[in-house]
């Protein structure tokens, strides 16, 4: 019965996004959304001065491989939606860029990775202990694990997202949120070390899941916001960990 109710769960999520593919692909499109959704990408990674061999679960419409040229030497992007990696394929023919459409957790593959990452798709995912898991089997040794994911600790925007749920038909049912401390847990658990938690959006953050115009106007102000919660993140993360729409957590398999 358990695993039934799982695979019904992934099903009515791959079905959901398969039917709003079109419209989250215009996020992108967007300026001002584009900016805050790059922001949040390039936040969630940090900095890299070497050519790594990158896994996306959850890629979407491919728009991460886009954002991080020159960041990888190969990139693979993973999402159990057949409308996005059509889109992502249509966008995208870079020798260097492989596009896969499957269940994370079925995905048949022998290569290992640099670094993993995912945004706001841990908590999606049906089993995150057999995900986490997979992923550490798919890190090459001393490669990174990064997660981004909406965290509940600001009432007032935990509020907003139980209140979003029930106002917004393409607003995942089975949006969570997840404690750092539950995540470093179970990064721990399957064996990660050098695990590191950090806040993750302030101002921009709503702009990176609504499109607002007239584009040119709110992609100057959201540039601003951006530079204010990049400023922020760095030099007050501690206060900031009760208060950001996410949390970051990173963490490396020994080499």
């Amino acid at each position: 019965m358990l695993n039934q109710a799982l695979n019904s769960r992934s099903k009515k999520d791959q079905d959901l996004f398969d039917s709003i593919s079109k419209q989250y692909f215009k996020k992108d499109l967007n300026k001002a959304s584009r900016i805050a959704r790059k922001h949040r990408l390039i936040q969630t990674l940090g900095k890299n001065n070497k050519k790594l061999r990158v896994l996306e679960l959850g890629c979407g419409a491919g728009f991460g491989a886009e954002y991080l040229q020159g960041y990888y030497s190969h990139y693979t992007g993973v999402d159990y939606s057949t409308q996005f990696i059509n889109l992502a394929k249509q966008r995208s023919q870079d020798p260097q860029v492989t596009w896969i459409c499957s269940d994370f957790l079925e995905l048949d593959t022998d290569n290992q990775y640099d670094l993993i990452f995912m945004i706001g798709v841990l908590h999606h995912m049906e089993d995150i202990n057999a995900a986490l898991r997979k992923c550490f089997k798919l890190l090459a040794p001393g490669g990174i694990l990064i997660v981004n994911e909406p965290q509940p600790n600001n009432f007032l925007i935990h509020n907003m997202r139980k209140l979003r749920k029930k106002l917004d038909s393409h607003y995942s049912s089975d949006q969570e949120e997840l404690e750092s401390q539950f995540i470093t847990d179970k990064f721990k658990e399957v064996g990660l070390c050098e695990i590191t938690t950090s806040p993750q959006g302030i101002f921009s953050t709503p702009f990176a899941e609504i499109s607002f115009k007239p584009e040119s106007f709110f992609a100057a102000l959201v540039q601003q916001f951006c530079n204010w919660d990049k400023y922020l993140e760095k030099h007050y993360p501690k206060i900031l960990s009760n208060w950001t729409w996410n949390c970051i957590v990173s963490g490396q398999k020994a080499n």
